[in-house]
């Protein structure tokens, strides 16, 4: 009889402790809210990391010689210089952008060499930061170079 006694005192001093523990929970600790995107996170020169799409009306096409530069202009505009060889055609030449909440948007507008004959290309592009602690943002892009098709996006790392 004592040993149940005993028991049940036990019993009733560690149910009372442990409700005690969990009566008040401690704060959780504090976290930085994280910055919002800023047209700063895409300003600079970029070099490619990793191609995720391409394509010339829908086979896929290889893309190189990426080589993307964004200089500021004001509050929420930039320029691009560019320059791309996509599906056999040589994209170079710049474009006014826009800062439109968390991504820049431009048109890119010009003519290309296509063996003898000269035609237009007009290719709408964005640009997003994709992870700003490690200096990368993707470009995705889509239009028509000489009546083609064109798009895709690609992963862009600080030079």
């Amino acid at each position: 009889m004592p040993s149940r006694v005993i028991c049940r005192a036990i019993l009733t001093v560690s149910l009372v402790a442990m409700a005690g523990c969990g009566a008040s929970p401690s704060p959780a600790s504090p976290v930085a809210p994280k910055a919002p995107a800023s047209i700063d996170d895409v300003v600079g020169d970029w070099t490619p990391v990793f191609t995720t799409s391409g394509s010339v009306n829908g086979t896929p096409a290889g893309c190189s010689d990426y080589s993307y530069a964004i200089a500021r202009t004001g509050t929420t505009s930039a320029q691009l210089t560019y320059d791309v060889l996509c599906g056999g055609y040589q994209l170079k030449g710049t474009a006014s952008a826009l800062w439109q909440g968390s991504t820049l948007t431009w048109t890119a507008t010009g003519t290309v060499a296509a063996g003898m004959v000269n035609c237009p290309y007009v290719v709408n592009g964005t640009a997003a930061p994709f992870d700003t602690a490690n200096a990368l943002i993707k470009i995705f892009y889509d239009g028509t170079v000489c009546g083609v098709g064109v798009g895709g996006d690609v992963l862009m790392k600080h030079k």
